[in-house]
């Protein structure tokens, strides 16, 4: 790749400061020569921008020694500029590496291998070569039993080995408030169709709002979630907080669900589910109470028909423009028998 070896910093003006930012793979190239990273990851640079995440700048970056990614945190949303963000947040991410880092198995992380806080940045590794995303396989109508089982046994790592341990990624009351606000944009902001699925969803939050607090992942999407052949692995730690084990089963739940529907592979999707849900709680067995895993387990059902009205109805989600309204209604009937 040859470029100019120096980059032009965009800028944007939020809250009366400027902000910098890279929007281009030639800006990347030159960023990462500039700060000699190049000594890192390798010197026969590719690089591509990644287009599937709407919040913030990636780009995979090929070299002799592998792949890596670069993910950067914009004064703004991508996908919709007027909505302005925190980019000194990345920290918040970083945080979530380190700790999540000291909990799962190797093989199951990206590495940091490069941070930079005052360009709101970091480069990781590849979790490994030969991988395929989960909403991959869940598209081509492969709902692998097996993949199941070992994601349902990672999860239940997750929240087991920080099940009321105090550990968080925010400081203080900004973790309470990132919960507050997850939960008010991912359930209780939701257009519903039903009232009474509203009401119940809202419910089910604020009962859990004093509930015991794992860490959770809070974008268990199948595009988050990788599958390689030595090990499940998992990427975009920014939503990582303090919050209720079985929104993030939900979550993924409501997500397979989601995508059952849409192919027609609705028998697939509900094996599937079920081996999640009964693998997760015979692991969770290790960390809690059988009552408690019971719980979890109802709530979950719950939050996954939330996850599948918020994929549907959600102003900022862009799949849901394209499902056509045939869909959407069998999604929206589904999702709402689940919570009532």
């Amino acid at each position: 790749m040859t470029i100019e070896t120096r980059y032009y910093k965009n800028r944007h003006m939020s809250a009366g400061e400027h902000h910098e930012y890279f929007d281009s793979p030639e800006l990347v190239h030159s960023y990462l020569l500039d700060h000699s990273v190049d000594s890192v990851i390798g010197s026969d640079i590719h690089i591509a921008e990644q287009t599937g995440g709407f919040a913030n700048l990636v780009y995979k970056i090929e070299t002799e020694r592998g792949g890596f990614y670069l993910k950067q945190r914009p004064p703004f949303i991508k996908s919709r500029p007027e909505i302005p963000r925190v980019p000194e947040e990345v920290r918040d991410e970083i945080r979530a590496y380190e700790i999540f880092g000291a909990i799962l198995p190797e093989g199951s992380l990206p590495q940091l291998v490069h941070v930079d806080y005052d360009q709101s940045l970091f480069v990781t590794t590849e979790v490994q070569r030969g991988d395929t995303l989960l909403s991959h396989k869940l598209a081509a109508s492969d709902y692998s039993i097996e993949s199941g089982a070992t994601l349902a046994r990672l999860i239940a790592c997750i929240h087991g080995e920080t099940l009321n341990s105090g550990i968080a990624v925010r400081e203080g009351e900004r973790e309470q408030m990132f919960y507050d606000r997850q939960y008010q944009w991912l359930v209780k902001d939701l257009p519903y169709t039903e009232e009474g699925a509203h009401s119940k969803a809202v419910e089910v939050v604020e009962r859990l709002a004093a509930s015991p607090k794992s860490l959770i992942w809070g974008d268990l999407s199948p595009k988050n979630i990788i599958l390689g052949r030595a090990a499940i692995g998992v990427v975009d730690l920014e939503t990582v907080h303090q919050g209720d084990p079985a929104f993030d089963l939900g979550y993924l739940m409501g997500h397979i669900l989601l995508e059952g529907i849409k192919t027609g592979r609705q028998d697939g999707a509900d094996a599937l589910v079920r081996t999640i849900g009964s693998e997760y709680g015979m692991a969770m067995t290790k960390y809690a109470d059988q009552g408690f895993i019971d719980q979890v387990a109802e709530d979950a059902i719950v939050f996954s028909g939330t996850s599948m009205i918020h994929r549907t109805l959600a102003s900022l989600v862009p799949e849901a423009k394209s499902q056509g309204s045939e869909v959407n209604d069998r999604i929206l009937v589904y999702a709402n028998n689940l919570i009532n």
